[in-house]
């Protein structure tokens, strides 16, 4: 019912330049209900869905909002149930978006896997400039060849020094390996 009636508000007023559903449990039902009218809006340029329990699910419609709407720059998706599966959802839709400039990814259960899809989306696409992926513990469990945790380290690095526009928030993560733990908050730019 909440949503259908901030639905409502939002039909009436026609331009929305910014909606921040932070720490509002919509779930993927609500975050469809929203997200399905709001995707072709072209006034909405912020889009706050931080701690709304939206899950791998909730990330199909979340793609097409992220393909479909040119005027959206900045999605905060922190500390929701996303997962690797989710953010294998969004990253075609992240790789050919033009428009995003800053993406939130905070506490969303992302593995090595799903650390690794993030930097393949940062290597073809530069127009984000801020991708906050932090508080991860990473180990050396992983599907991806790729996403060892050394070479995620590795790569980390290259990803920023080929885009010196990039802000990499990377606070907190701890990378286990067999033998011992590092945290990587030093690669943080």
């Amino acid at each position: 019912m909440g949503c259908g009636l901030l639905l409502e508000g939002i039909e009436i007023r026609k331009v929305i330049s910014e909606l921040d559903l932070s720490r509002n449990f919509i779930g993927d039902a609500g975050a469809d209900m929203l997200l399905t009218n709001l995707k072709d809006d072209s006034s909405l340029r912020d889009l706050n869905l931080e701690n709304c329990g939206i899950t791998v699910s909730g990330c199909s419609i979340l793609s097409d909002v992220i393909l479909t709407n040119k005027s959206l720059r900045h999605l905060d998706l922190n500390v929701n149930f996303i997962w690797d599966q989710g953010i294998a959802k969004l990253s075609n839709a992240l790789v050919r978006n033009k428009h995003i400039k800053t993406l939130g990814v905070n506490m969303c259960g992302i593995s090595n896997d799903g650390f690794s899809k993030l930097l393949d989306i940062l290597e073809s696409n530069t127009t984000l400039s801020l991708l906050k992926l932090c508080y991860y513990r990473l180990g050396k469990e992983h599907v991806d060849p790729k996403a060892t945790s050394d070479n995620l380290k590795y790569r980390i690095r290259i990803v920023k020094s080929s885009n010196s526009k990039l802000k990499l928030l990377l606070w907190g993560n701890v990378f286990d390996e067999p033998h011992s733990s590092s945290r990587v908050a030093d690669i943080s730019m």
